[in-house]
């Protein structure tokens, strides 16, 4: 067609060929000012019911015609967008039109088209051009990786730029209906038009294949997960009876497993070895490892999910995740078809792994770098230690290098998992570690005393297995386990008598007897241990002495050139991100080289400040894997500043005194000592004065104002968030202390009114999330790895009904669930529809904010009749 006012589907690339008489017209508006000129030029880019406002334009403009030209001029002249010519001309839609077809190979037309086109592909609706522009880059990603420049091969003799190509897709969506397809001229446009507006959006994410996720042609399955230790330390575990939901015996190696947890889909795993089967409390079990890997955001285990799981083409023939009223099974074990697998797999927005895909042992890894220097130490010592400051890297290069290695000098693959993961802290144990002592009662009355085998004790006996199997001319498979924050355990208390088989020449030749079972002990030569250890929190130096000797240390500074070095997007150094006038310079690229040049700024001062040193340097992961300016605003505003201010336990004068006394006020209130928000923009310009830059590129516009100030309660700041919780003390006392930041005064009130009466009656057990902290509220008397009562930083009350009978150490029945919990019908607002057999389980919700003071106490006193019931039912 040849104007594209037209209805219809036939892709203009004459259209391309008006875009240059636009900008031609706009050369010769600007050379010859005229108003015929100025109204050619309109006429040219509107639509025909919108060519007579030009000369409403022109009655309305105070100015000269050789002032319009001008600002014409600059429009035409300039590398980035200016808002200000909106109101200079009175009339926004146009300013931004014209710049779109005067700058079209480097930014975006933008209109109402566009923002059709957008809204089609489920994007906000722009509020300005810098919206507009960030959410059609957005687009033009996921189009060029799916569908490329279609039009580029055309035969109408140009090379039609791709933005122009989006803006007539974009036009055939707001103007054309399907049939009209049929008027095309062009087959590579109609495939294009038929694929988007028949088919499946461009917006979705790509089609997956299970197969680039595991070595093998797996099985996918769902499970449904209480028990938090099996997500930390990478297994499945279920009872050997005759309930289907248990037999792990059909989980091999290869598979995948979609973690439900805390009513969550929170990561996938793939099945690493075969079982082992052992017998704890007089029952036998089975247990499988597996390689979880977290999902960035969890997805909501909701009505919706359960809607779409529920379809046909979701559903297998027994044993899946939904009954046939499509509800949620409570079975710990579930099928799910590889669709249905794909598809949760895409809703959480996961990629294959890197190198390959991941699976039973002998599968592809990435070799680290320094593999070399660790394999010598590892070979000499037995045992290294990684330790740096945080955001170095240390736990991701322990996992990704024992992972490696223990694959390549594997010939025959060992029955178990060879790399396990651990973390220490204040609470973890010798008998976490090696064996503890557990109670049974039995018929007659007697108590006996059983011995459960803690995980060093367990992977050295798989070590020694396959030590014991492997032949007199080869060399063993390694087992490494990694011990994440080993500084923050008591370290003499968890290795005990063990200690002494630390050292490398008394693997396999010296024993010791353990303290609770008597039983000899030794570690096999093949067994390796990694630690990772945060000189934030404690140097070497204060490491036990007998364990620091039998460790080698390597060190894990911040390497800022890994930033840029694994962003394959940017060509530049980050002082060129920042002076480089280029217009392909992204706003979010410009922040990242002004971060990367303060960071090193700040840890040079860090070094030379008294009681900090290398020690407490801000490491590089912190600026990894951001994908936006408020992405980079965000790790400023929640992870590098709280970080900083911690170090100083407080003392903000120091703090602004040592390292920050050229950013002014912009990150921090000094008189109140609060962490400020503050836009992309104030960021840039303040990281660029500490870097020392003087003549930066001014960012295109700021895509991140402060808006948290309108949501967040009157008495509190989201600095609030910098709290113990957020460095990893979870305890009751710091989700008390998190709440007093994320609720109202009133609110936190009453749900320290709830607490109090766990507390009182049953235990206030943590959750794991940093950003969404939660606590429930756990009684052994109902089951001790389920809340009755789940209560998160949001005000969200959440009832536990669904999962208290769902695994196999609750002690109440399904029955007594279902009558006892009616004492919280109390609380108004709550409902109370379960029914016994759990065909229809609901779990109800409160919000605090809804609840009156008077509510909350109802509430606590429900839950002290609830507990109360199940110590009578004893």
């Amino acid at each position: 067609m040849a104007e594209t006012e037209q209805a219809g589907a036939e892709f203009d690339f004459g259209k391309y060929d008006r875009t240059q008489q636009i900008t031609q017209q706009a050369d010769e508006f600007i050379e010859n000012p005229t108003r015929d000129g100025f109204k050619s030029m309109w006429d040219r880019m509107h639509a025909a019911s919108q060519r007579g406002r030009a000369e409403q334009i022109l009655s309305k403009w105070d100015g000269s015609i050789e002032d319009l030209a001008s600002l014409i001029e600059t429009v035409r002249d300039a590398s980035q967008y200016d808002s200000d010519w909106e109101r200079q001309l009175g009339a926004k839609a146009t300013i931004q039109e014209l710049f779109g077809h005067l700058h079209i190979e480097e930014y975006p037309i933008i209109n109402a088209a566009t923002e059709s086109g957008l809204a089609f592909f489920g994007y906000d609706t722009p509020t300005s051009y810098t919206d507009g522009v960030e959410a059609f880059e957005a687009f033009l990603d996921t189009y060029e990786r799916v569908v490329g420049h279609a039009t580029a091969d055309a035969d109408h003799g140009l090379t039609v730029p791709i933005r122009l190509e989006v803006d007539q897709l974009f036009n055939v969506i707001d103007k054309a209906d399907e049939s009209s397809i049929e008027d095309e001229r062009s087959a590579v446009a109609t495939e294009l038009y038929d694929t988007v507006l028949n088919g499946t959006r461009i917006g979705d994410p790509p089609t997956l294949d299970l197969k680039d996720f595991s070595d093998a042609n797996p099985t996918t399955y769902w499970v449904n997960q209480s028990n938090e230790p099996e997500l930390i330390d990478e297994y499945l575990k279920a009872k050997v009876d005759n309930v289907w939901h248990h037999d792990l015996e059909t989980v091999e190696a290869g598979d995948i497993i979609l973690h439900h947890y805390e009513d969550e889909l929170v990561a996938y795993s793939v099945a690493t070895g075969e079982h082992e089967t052992y017998t704890f409390q007089g029952e036998e079990y089975q247990r499988i490892g597996v390689d979880i890997h977290w999902f960035d955001d969890p997805i909501i285990v909701d009505a919706g999910l359960k809607q779409t799981l529920g379809e046909d083409q979701y559903r297998t023939d027994e044993y899946y995740v939904l009954d046939s009223h499509d509800n949620f099974k409570q079975a710990y074990l579930s099928r799910l078809s590889d669709d249905a697998a794909e598809y949760l797999l895409q809703k959480a927005g996961v990629s294959p792994p890197e190198g390959g895909s991941i699976g039973p042992p002998g599968g592809p890894y990435v070799k680290p770098e320094n593999a070399g220097t660790i394999e010598r130490q590892l070979k000499q010592n037995k045992q290294v230690v990684f330790y740096g400051p945080p955001g170095t890297s240390k736990t991701y290069e322990a996992k990704q290098f024992a992972e490696w290695w223990t694959r390549e000098r594997t010939s025959t693959p060992p029955t178990t998992p060879q790399v396990r993961t651990v973390t220490f802290h204040p609470s973890f144990s010798y008998e976490d570690f090696l064996e503890g002592l557990t109670a049974d009662a039995t018929d007659d009355g007697t108590v006996t005393y059983d011995v459960e085998d803690g995980v060093l004790k367990r992977i050295a006996a798989d070590a020694t297995d396959a030590l014991e199997a492997t032949p007199d001319d080869e060399s063993p498979p390694p087992f490494v386990l990694i011990i994440d924050e080993i500084n923050r355990g008591n370290l003499a208390q968890i290795f005990g008598e063990v200690i002494t088989l630390l050292e490398a020449d008394k693997r396999a030749t010296y024993e010791v007897e353990l303290a609770h079972s008597g039983e000899s002990f030794t570690l096999p030569p093949n067994l390796y241990l990694i630690g990772t250890m945060n000189t934030a929190d404690q140097s070497i130096a204060l490491v036990d002495t007998a364990l620091r000797r039998r460790f080698r240390f390597i060190d894990y500074p911040p390497d800022l050139d890994t930033v840029l070095a694994t962003d394959a997007s940017i060509d530049r150094d980050a002082a060129a991100l920042v002076r480089d006038r280029a217009s392909t310079i992204s706003d979010r690229d410009r922040l990242l080289g002004a971060s990367l040049l303060a960071v090193e700024e700040l840890n040079t001062r860090i070094l030379d400040a008294p009681q900090l040193g290398k020690g407490k340097q801000i490491g590089h992961t912190y600026l990894m894997g951001h994908d936006s300016v408020t992405d980079i605003v965000d790790a400023w505003r929640y992870d590098i500043l709280p970080q900083l201010e911690e170090y100083y336990f407080g003392q903000t004068e120091r703090l602004r005194q040592e390292l920050l006394d050229d950013t002014g006020s912009t990150w921090f209130d000094w008189d109140t000592e609060r962490i400020q928000l503050f836009t992309a923009t104030e960021l840039y310009d303040a990281l660029c004065t500490l870097a020392g830059i003087d003549d930066p590129v001014t960012l295109a516009g700021d895509t991140h104002s402060p808006t948290e100030t309108t949501t967040e309660p009157a008495s509190s700041s989201q600095d609030g968030l910098n709290d113990s919780w957020a460095n990893g003390e979870r305890t009751p006392d710091t989700f008390r202390e998190r709440i007093q930041h994320t609720l109202t005064e009133d609110n936190a009130a009453k749900f320290n009114t709830i607490m109090d009466a766990g507390e009182d009656v049953a235990r206030l057990d943590p959750g794991r999330g940093e950003q969404n902290a939660k606590l429930m509220v756990k009684s052994d008397r109902v089951n001790p790895n389920v809340g009755i009562v789940k209560l998160e930083q949001d005000g969200t009350i959440g009832f536990r009904w669904d999962w208290l009978t769902s695994n196999e150490n609750a002690v109440v029945s399904s029955e007594f669930v279902a009558d006892a919990a009616t004492v919280f019908e109390s609380v108004p607002g709550y409902t109370h529809d379960w029914d016994s057999e759990g065909e229809s389980s609901e779990s109800p919700e409160l919000a605090v904010e809804d609840l009156s003071m008077e509510d909350a106490e109802a509430l606590a006193a429900a839950i002290r009749k609830f507990v109360d019931r199940a110590a009578e039912h004893e």
